[in-house]
């Protein structure tokens, strides 16, 4: 009997235990069910897509929900590729009414599917389409793997409203740009109002077609809801194409709309305009897990009235592009911080004329101003000056063969280029009390430096005579070196160059060349990287500024000389040719220095400015390691640094080890990685892979950005078969005359 007992207590208990766990697993199914029925394509009415729930495309290239970016507060509902680690956004419902918290919020086919709603604490906040001519309950919303989110009915076939009729600042493929004639609307692109913020920006590509019928994006910037200005050229479906994408033009009584599509599909392309105005064209590299630059229409800013605000100078040649002049300061910094530099600049002091006191003048040269409130017939410029002090509302003057006075604000002031002398002199009126805290801190600056500059000059002069002790200037600025000074410098007299008409031609390395300064211990990497720039600048300026393209031949070291200021310079222009621009040159004698020589170069083929370019590539990792690479390629075949650099990249391993030791790690990784991308590049076998030096100096400036470059075919030969490569190397190098 009492086993018998024992026995259904158990049999309760067990059967109380199964039913609770199975109570307990079919609200998990049911869970699990709910959640699986929200991650699927379609959204269906009266269904809520709230905190992290999303709508995922049929085949997981997209998915819609809410998002938040780093440095924001604010949520929006958005469309971002789901397969791709980097989060990207290619389209924002919400970018002018974000949300504080997306779990209290969610999206809604409202009142029996005739609205698509924001609902935020319970409340309809925000009507993202208008109304749906549906029957109730029949609209549903559907996300399709082109990125498009469109609502239709399950009853008929007709899509009521879609996100490719309203894009952001994205245009992915399939999607038009253009204008509906039937409805008057344009689909444009419109830009982010900073890096941080989707609401809409400045910027905007609608399409024109000329009377020729000739149809172009155009950049345009909006200066209010209602005036547009154009700021950039205009795009043409030429120049839009390329290897991964084919855009047609379409033109009908309905719409004109440019579309493209994929070349390949496996590439996932996207144009982006972005807040900075650029409209880009990027292309995801799937095994660097990265997206690459491809295309790009690259506006002028500075043309743009009023781009920097009131009071802020523009120069198309800074990053940033604008700053604000000594005496003012960003009137919103946030927002300047932030690139959107609309609020110009205020002073830090107010003008001392409504007080009684006595202003002065800030003088900025080489200044493109507007037009002036007026121009005031005086004598001179002391007239002009003695006029703006006499007004209180007087902020600048301008004295160009005529007095110019600028009443209330200054707008649309651009600062030239140094090789552009068009500009005149601006003074712009500040406080005395301005000028005296400017000139306070540049005389304690001063005081500091004289006494440090006492201090060493002496062992700097000396410095000077132990290494070329006896230099004299003689008749027509030439120098006489004395016979010891000239056996230290060629360190005696070691490199023959060759001979001519004057006798023999040594090598010689003058205590101011880069090669001398780049091995200097205390040279910071910051210095060393704008000495990098300062040299790709002016080869820049050889290749493509002046009339005729003129290649320098022999980038080392030693041909770039540094000023006081560690500008450098590029010197030695005797191995120099002057070829045109439209065509290549073939030479019969071989120019340059071992171990700087691009292939092609060496093969004996047609000279272009892009063997220059790969001499460039071999100085910057000089730069980089402080150690000349034929020197590593002679002593140890595993230390040669090029090669290092290479397969370090392409492998991810930390390029900080790479760096020159002297400098104990201490360098900015970005502008490291930027420095070993661009020398990889620039050596790369094939001359047509290889950037233009214009385009090294966008790269390096952070203007540009570019993917992860191939292992050089020598490279990977060096790796497998080491001494066979050494062997070629020196067969080829040794054939060549210098």
């Amino acid at each position: 009997m009492a086993q018998s007992i024992s026995q259904k207590q158990e049999i309760y208990t067990t059967s109380k235990v199964s039913w609770s766990h199975l109570a307990l697993l079919l609200l998990i199914i049911m869970s699990l069910k709910a959640h699986l029925s929200i991650a699927s394509d379609t959204l269906y009415p009266g269904q809520n897509l709230s905190g992290n729930q999303t709508l995922t495309s049929r085949n997981g290239i997209f998915e819609l929900g809410f998002f938040t970016l780093d440095k924001s507060l604010n949520y929006y509902i958005g469309i971002w590729y789901k397969k791709i680690a980097e989060k990207t956004v290619v389209w924002v419902a919400n970018r002018q009414n974000p949300v504080s918290d997306p779990y209290s919020s969610a999206i809604q086919l409202y009142k029996d599917g005739y609205y698509l709603v924001l609902i935020e604490k319970g409340n309809v906040s925000h009507h993202l389409t208008s109304s749906l001519n549906s029957q109730p309950n029949s609209t549903i919303g559907v996300l399709l793997d082109n990125e498009n989110f469109f609502l239709t009915s399950k009853l008929h076939n007709i899509v009521f409203w879609q996100s490719f009729d309203d894009p952001t600042n994205t245009w992915l493929p399939r999607a038009k740009i253009g204008y509906n004639r039937l409805t008057h609307e344009g689909k444009i692109l419109k830009s982010w109002k900073s890096l941080e913020n989707p609401k809409s920006g400045r910027f905007s590509t609608p399409l024109e077609v000329e009377r020729n019928g000739m149809a172009h994006l155009v950049l345009y910037y909006w200066r209010s809801d209602f005036d547009m200005y154009q700021y950039g050229g205009k795009v043409s479906q030429k120049e839009l194409n390329n290897q991964y994408i084919n855009v047609s033009y379409v033109s009908n009584n309905n719409e004109s709309y440019f579309i493209y599509f994929v070349v390949s599909p496996s590439t996932f392309p996207r144009f982006v305009l972005n807040f900075t105005g650029e409209l880009n064209l990027y292309v995801w590299d799937d095994d660097l897990g990265q997206w690459n630059l491809v295309g790009m229409a690259t506006p002028q800013c500075c043309e743009i009235f009023g781009f920097c605000g009131d009071s802020g100078i523009c120069n198309q040649q800074k990053v940033p592009l604008c700053d604000c002049p000594n005496g003012f300061k960003p009137r919103y910094p946030t927002n300047w911080d932030l690139y959107d530099h609309l609020g110009g600049c205020e002073r830090i002091n107010p003008l001392q004329c409504s007080q009684g006191g006595i202003d002065t003048f800030l003088t900025i040269p080489n200044m493109r101003f507007p037009e002036a409130s007026n121009y005031p017939t005086v004598k001179n410029i002391e007239e002009c000056k003695l006029l703006c002090l006499r007004g209180c509302f007087c902020n600048a003057y301008t004295y160009y063969n005529r007095c110019g006075i600028y009443w209330v604000s200054l707008m649309n002031l651009q600062q030239l280029s140094s090789d552009n002398m068009s500009g005149g002199d601006l003074h712009i009126r500040i406080s005395t009390g301005s000028k005296n805290k400017i000139s306070r801190k540049v005389a304690w600056i001063v005081g500091v430096l004289v006494t440090l500059i006492l201090s060493i000059v002496s062992a700097i002069s000396w410095r000077r005579h132990s290494a070329v002790g006896s230099l004299e200037e003689v008749e027509f600025s030439l120098i006489l070196f004395k016979y010891p000074d000239l056996r230290r410098v060629t360190k005696n007299f070691s490199q023959k160059l060759g001979e001519g008409s004057f006798g023999s031609v040594f090598k010689g390395t003058l205590p101011n060349s880069c090669n001398s300064h780049s091995s200097e211990e205390n040279k910071k990497p910051t210095t060393r990287y704008h000495i990098a720039i300062g040299t790709a600048r002016g080869l820049a300026y050889l290749h493509e500024s002046c009339r005729d393209c003129i290649i320098h031949f022999d980038i080392i070291p030693e041909n770039i000389l540094l000023d006081a200021e560690d500008v450098p310079k590029v010197a030695d222009f005797g191995l120099a040719k002057v070829i045109g621009r439209d065509f290549s040159r073939v030479l019969t004698t071989m120019r340059g220095t071992k171990g700087y020589l691009a292939p092609e170069w060496i093969s004996g083929e047609a000279v272009t400015p892009k063997i220059e370019v790969f001499n460039y590539g071999k100085l910057l990792f000089e730069i980089v390691s402080g150690r000349r690479n034929i020197n590593m390629l002679d002593d140890e075949i595993c230390n040669y640094f090029p090669a290092r650099v290479a397969i370090a990249m392409n492998k991810g391993e930390d390029l900080l080890t790479l760096l020159d030791y002297k400098l104990k790690g201490n360098a900015n990784v970005e502008e490291l990685t930027r420095a070993c991308k661009v020398a990889c590049w620039c050596i790369q076998d094939d001359p047509k892979d290889r950037p233009t030096m214009g385009q090294v100096v966008k790269i390096l400036e952070g203007i540009m950005q570019v993917g992860m470059p191939q292992i050089p075919l020598y490279f990977q030969h060096l790796s497998e078969n080491p001494m066979e490569a050494i062997d070629n190397h020196e067969t080829e190098t040794s054939s060549s005359t210098y």
